[in-house]
């Protein structure tokens, strides 16, 4: 039997992006990628380039070329380790830090929206599911992250 799962997440990421797209978080050129980086570099601190690979399971260079646009945009700055100067920080701007709760809210509004009409029990198990599936392919080569 053919599950097709591969396919229904294309489509779910499909999805997710044209959302975000249709309410104007494109307006800034901001992809799924560059989103889930500043909403992590909005809730941890002393996060380095190491930690966005690890978060979003993407491989040095793709994480690199997402900072680097960022950057670019003018919300967010690399700054070097003190003692440790191998050791890139990522860090906010004034400008993503100004933006916090719009992004804040879009995302939160996303959550809503994904999850409505499913039950508690339904999403927990899914959730499950899915960290499995995570696992699963993870487990396969632990050298890519």
């Amino acid at each position: 039997m053919r599950s097709n799962i591969g396919k229904k997440m294309r489509q779910l990421t499909h999805q997710i992006n044209r959302y975000l797209e249709e309410n104007d978080t494109s307006r800034r050129g901001l992809n799924t990628t560059q989103l889930q980086i500043l909403n992590y570099l909005m809730n941890n601190d002393d996060v380095i380039q190491k930690d966005l690979e690890i978060e979003t399971q993407l491989k040095k260079s793709s994480i690199t070329g997402s900072i680097d646009s960022l950057v670019e945009k003018g919300l967010v700055k690399r700054l070097k380790g003190g003692s440790d100067k191998r050791k890139n920080y990522v860090v906010l701007t004034e400008e993503a830090l100004e933006g916090r709760k719009l992004l804040e809210d879009k995302l939160a509004t996303l959550d809503e929206k994904i999850i409505e009409g499913i039950e508690k029990k339904d999403l927990e198990t899914f959730i499950d599911v899915l960290g499995k599936m995570i696992d699963n392919l993870h487990s396969e080569d632990k050298n890519i992250y």
